[in-house]
């Protein structure tokens, strides 16, 4: 596989930009709305997102639009940031509030199985992987490791 040469000054560029969003939210403090996906393979591998701007690997998710639903929001992230085109029915898990990045986080989180995707370039994701729920990488973030957690208390028990 033959190295993006625009990867790290692309990373650069918005770790940046995001540090610059992050001081602002320091001074306004706003609040956002948003849902995540915890999108499984058919294999069953969970299917995580690295972002420029962050460090480490995530699930699916961001800001609701104005008259979408949390479904739809975390339905629609999984097909801008995974490129999905197909997957099976979606489980509410949870709803959190937390403080991140000086700013309340509103989010509701859904357990997405039988993901089919192809994923495509974006200014956004960096890399996207599959791994095994019990082997994810070690850079993975706090709240995905919690969020995949709760997702696999909800999976059926293999035969």
């Amino acid at each position: 596989m033959a190295l993006d040469p625009l990867r790290l000054p692309l990373r650069w560029a918005m770790r940046s930009i995001q540090q610059l969003r992050r001081l602002a939210w320091r001074i306004r403090k706003p609040g956002i709305v948003g849902a995540h996906a915890v999108a499984m393979s058919r294999e069953g591998k969970v299917i995580l997102v690295k972002l420029r701007y962050e460090r480490g690997w995530s699930v699916p998710g961001g800001r609701r639009k104005a008259g979408e639903t949390a479904l739809e929001n975390a339905l629609r992230e999984m097909r801008e940031e995974l490129g999905a085109s197909a997957y099976g029915e979606p489980v509410h898990l949870l709803d959190e509030v937390t403080s991140i990045n000086y700013r309340s986080d509103n989010a509701a989180v859904f357990l997405v199985p039988d993901v089919a995707y192809s994923p495509r370039w974006s200014l956004e994701i960096e890399a996207i992987g599959e791994f095994a729920p019990d082997h994810l990488p070690p850079d993975t973030s706090w709240r995905a490791r919690k969020w995949i957690a709760a997702a696999l208390e909800r999976l059926p028990l293999p035969c």
